[in-house]
């Protein structure tokens, strides 16, 4: 059975979703039938996470494919995902998609105000409520998006274009440089 070979990893809001829509098109690509498999990343909590088995079996269908991959956003949010998918495929190709900070949490906040998950439609009101949210509500680890319940660490203010940098070192500070 054929192991992925390449992975979409990044911030929520970013358009990895439409480089899957994409990818998952071209005929050298084989992309797993279902985004957002959290199969790495044992450091982050999900819901669910599949054994090795049920996660191969995403890939099951992958013939003669130049490219075999697969996309997590939540992998970004990882301290150990990076190194857990060069162990798994040391030749694995990881691509980062990343956006303005700013633009992204308006995008954000336009989500989760469609999921029921943010209740003030003020952009600048829900970022003055972030802090008190955080202490009250106990937030600083969760947030749900769309229909995914995902534990990791990101709410509308984690000084993103920090965290993010930092995110994308340790991505790439895991994989061999490639000229």
């Amino acid at each position: 059975m054929r192991r992925p070979n390449f992975f979409i990893v990044g911030a929520p809001k970013c358009g990895t979703s439409a480089l899957f829509a994409y990818l998952n098109q071209h005929p050298q690509v084989f992309m797993a039938h279902l985004k957002e498999l959290h199969f790495f990343g044992t450091d982050v909590r999900y819901p669910a996470r599949p054994t090795l088995d049920q996660y191969l079996l995403h890939f099951a269908k992958a013939r003669e494919e130049l490219r075999v991959g697969e996309a997590s956003t939540s992998y970004l949010f990882s301290q150990s995902a990076a190194q857990e998918i060069r162990a798994f495929n040391p030749a694995a190709r990881i691509v980062i998609m990343l956006r303005n900070p700013v633009d992204m949490m308006y995008s954000l906040h336009s989500e989760m105000l469609y999921w029921l998950n943010e209740d003030i439609e003020d952009f600048e009101a829900a970022l003055e409520a972030e802090e008190k949210r955080k202490v009250v509500e106990n937030i600083t680890e969760r947030i749900v998006i769309g229909k995914d319940d995902v534990t990791i660490n990101l709410c509308y203010l984690p000084s993103s274009s920090e965290i993010m940098a930092e995110k994308q070192r340790g991505l790439t500070d895991s994989s061999p440089r490639q000229a």
